[in-house]
């Protein structure tokens, strides 16, 4: 099959029973299928296959004596999955025989307009950050508004991106066919050196046009699973378990996922007896004057550079990498954000708005308890409350006991407690 693949150039799927599983997480009560797991880890990657995650069932093949394991599935290609990217393969309800079928689809579902998006990739085009810009010089909007400048914006990228991607396709091809042609003429002449100069050049541009592309892959589809193999947190399964009821319309499933959190983190009231009488560490004057002070572009710059520039987007869409590349654009609206939260100590709505989001528990979730929610907050967000957790952590150690103390300053993670 290794043979075939690289005489086969096409987008492929293959799919069956393999007699093999990936680890010992894909069988209970076997003996001896692990002694193949390897061949066929080693396999799956030389070939450049990805196993999807399969919806609805945790194996395939039904034994005597409880024996259970997952020896059929789809293998499709990482480059397929791109075109495909809402494919799925679900575990059909097993009868008499021992081996369940397995359904590949791709199904449509709608869930809404998506979140803008910003591509680090972008900024690699020439084009791209004198777009920037000439676009946030000349947006309006009150002195400080910085969210409605980023909103503005996504307007201008939206479309150069766009028109951009049409362009980019389109030179790939191009090239292609020029290479192609050259390889070809190669081979019945010699070629003259402004011909081999040529081949050079669109060797080299090929190359940059293709990291580009798959430096936006990446991104797009965040599936660090591809090299790591395991988890599926890419996929958001378009059908969830209530109790005993399926449900995979999306108005439906939402209801029941909001209903589900709210009753699970709900909190009934208690008459709580409040006592501040108590004998708490003071920060001395210099200390709490520090802490007071004003923020300065400095301090907002190192802790913005201390941020991850490439975690998951919140609901502005512009990750701290776009901050820091455009830092001499954007540097004197971010400190006015932040200047008018100092002195009046409130966030506009829109900044500290956020985006829930589930991840899995394990390989095959089914059930909305196997799903854990997180929040993903802007990134504008993100610089502020940096900003003030550095400042504390200059001072908390000595209000706070080192037995209690959740904040440590190499990890700074005291903005997880906010």
């Amino acid at each position: 099959m290794v043979v075939f693949r690289n005489q086969f150039h096409n987008h492929w799927i293959v799919g069956g029973d393999f007699n093999a599983i990936r680890n010992n997480k894909e069988m209970s009560n076997c003996v001896g299928l692990l002694k193949g797991s390897r061949d066929f880890r080693r396999f799956i990657n030389k070939c450049k296959l990805v196993d999807v995650p399969l919806i609805g069932k945790k194996f395939t093949w039904y034994g005597p004596e409880k024996k259970k394991s997952r020896l059929d599935r789809f293998l499709v290609e990482e480059e397929w999955l791109v075109l495909f990217d809402d494919v799925q393969q679900q575990g059909i309800k097993r009868t008499i025989l021992d081996h369940i079928s397995i359904l590949l689809s791709k199904g449509f579902v709608d869930w809404g307009p998506k979140p803008f998006k910003f591509f680090n990739a972008w900024l690699s085009n020439k084009v791209c950050p004198n777009l920037i810009k000439k676009e946030w010089e000349g947006l309006g909007g009150r002195k400080g508004s910085i969210f409605e400048k980023l909103r503005k914006l996504k307007g201008a990228l939206r479309k150069w991106n766009g028109e951009n991607g049409n362009v980019l396709e389109k030179r790939i091809m191009e090239i292609e066919e020029r290479i192609q042609f050259l390889d070809v003429e190669s081979e019945n002449r010699v070629l003259i050196e402004l011909e081999m100069e040529e081949l050079r050049r669109l060797n080299l541009e090929f190359g940059e046009t293709m990291r580009f592309k798959e430096s936006i892959w990446k991104q797009k589809s965040r599936m660090s699973w591809l090299k790591e193999g395991d988890s599926n947190s890419v996929f958001f399964h378009s059908a969830v378990k209530f109790g005993n009821h399926w449900y995979s319309d999306p108005m439906a499933l939402k209801e029941k996922l909001v209903n589900y959190f709210s009753d699970h983190f709900n909190c009934p009231l208690r008459n709580w007896k409040m006592d501040f009488a108590l004998n708490f560490k003071r920060l001395n004057d210099s200390e709490a004057s520090n802490l007071e002070l004003l923020f300065s572009m400095e301090e907002i710059k190192e802790a913005m550079w201390s941020c991850d520039e490439n975690k998951a987007l919140g609901p502005d869409g512009f990750n701290i990498c776009f901050f820091r590349k455009c830092w001499g654009v954007v540097k004197n609206d971010l400190y006015e954000m932040l200047k008018e939260f100092y002195l009046s100590g409130k966030l506009e709505r829109s900044i500290n708005s956020s985006f829930i989001a589930l991840i899995p528990k394990n390989e095959n979730p089914s059930e909305i308890s196997e799903f854990r929610p997180i929040c993903l907050v802007s990134s504008l967000y993100k610089i502020v409350v940096k900003v003030l957790s550095r400042r504390l952590c200059e001072v908390i150690g000595g209000v706070v006991s080192d037995y209690s103390m959740c904040l440590y300053p190499w990890k700074t993670k005291f903005f997880m407690v906010f």
